[in-house]
Formats: C-alpha cells, structure tokens, sequence
C-alpha cells in the first residue's frame, strides 16, 4: 500500500513538471542599455557638428586675418628666371632676367631671393638699371644668394593703373654670373621671402608662382 501511494506521489511531481511550458525563458532585466546607446550616439553628432562648425569658423577667420597681415591668396604675381644667351662654357660670363608679372593688380614691391651653388657659380653683379622700379631698396650678394627688393611708389589703390606697377613680363633686374667649372647648375627663387606687395596700403604679400632655372655648364 505505501509502495503504491509513493509510487502515486511521483507521479504528480513529474505531471507537475510536465505542465510547466517547455523552453519558458525569464525575462531578462533591462539595464538601460539600449537607451545609453542611442544617448551616446546623440552625444557623438553632437560633438562633430560642433567639431566642423569651430574649424568653418577658424577657415573663415585665418582668411580674414591673413588679408590684412599680407597672406592672401586672392592675388595671382610671378616672378620667373630668364637666361640672357643660349651657351654656357666654364669660364663665360652670362646674365639671367628676373621678371616681374601681377596678374593685372598694382603692386608697390617685389622681392626677389635667389639661391645657387656657389661651387659651379660666382656672382659679378646686379644690374637694376632695366628695372620697372624705380625705387633701389635691397641688393646684396652672398655666396649662395642674392636679395633684390625694389619699390615703385603707389596710392593704396591696386585696381587703377596710374601708379605702382601693374604687368606681366616686368624686368625686375638682371643678374650676372661667371661660371667657375663645368656641371649642371640651378638658380631658384626662395619662396618663403621672394614676393610681391599691392599697391593697397595695408601690405598684402600676393600668391605667386615662380619659374626657376636650370642649366649645364659645359
């Protein structure tokens, strides 16, 4: 008799068991995940809409600056090198024009900073004397380069063409050479000091383009 209740007893635990519905899975406990990550992704647009609107603003105002501090781009000058004669031989003596364009502005100064190897080159002397300025303000010769700045006066207005000077193939001056031995030369601009400055009174250097030279002393 106590052997059938028992065995009666197990049979309504597994009946029990079998009631309960097969893969019931509890609910898992929300920890906020899913709103912190669409919080942290709001945070981050945030973030790069301001990160592109302070360097808008920076762009915006380095161009402003650098039009009155004399770094503007706005304004197109060259300054290029000419060979005076076809033939180099060691020993000859031969010039090179530096020729002067402003993209149809005034412009009060030009600089010119040229640097050579003094090894296959030597320096004699700079002639101004074709200059469309007329106003010497720096010539000098050093073993390596040579500085040429001169001025032509102007009336703080770039865009007229009754002062400064305003054209495209100007002699700004002329410079000669001996060459010392035979080999493969090149006089080039110093691009961080050779310029030109408008006419416009507040010393705008222009955005210039440059035209080196290079050549074989036979």
């Amino acid at each position: 008799m106590d052997e059938e209740k028992l065995n009666s007893n197990q049979d309504n635990e597994q009946l029990a068991q079998d009631k309960q519905p097969v893969g019931e899975i509890s609910p898992k406990k929300d920890f906020g995940f899913g709103s912190y990550k669409w919080w942290l992704i709001a945070v981050l647009v945030i973030v790069i809409l301001i990160i592109i609107l302070l360097v808008f603003s920076f762009y915006k105002n380095e161009q402003a600056v650098d039009l009155d501090s004399g770094l503007s781009g706005e304004f197109q000058g060259y300054l290029g090198l000419e060979l005076l004669q076809d033939e180099i031989k060691t020993g000859d003596k031969f010039g090179v024009e530096v020729v002067l364009g402003t993209g149809g502005y005034n412009v009060a100064a030009a600089s010119a900073y040229l640097k050579y190897d003094p090894n296959i080159l030597m320096t004699d002397r700079i002639d101004s004397s074709c200059s469309v300025m007329s106003i010497g303000v720096e010539e000098s010769m050093d073993e390596g380069i040579i500085k040429i700045t001169r001025g032509e006066p102007g009336d703080e207005d770039c865009e007229d063409n009754d002062d400064g000077y305003n054209g495209d193939n100007g002699c700004l001056a002329r410079v000669y050479f001996t060459a010392k031995q035979a080999g493969e030369f090149m006089v080039e601009f110093d691009r961080g000091k050779s310029t030109s400055v408008l006419d416009n009174g507040k010393g705008t250097k222009m955005k210039m383009a440059f035209k080196d030279i290079d050549y074989k002393v036979e």
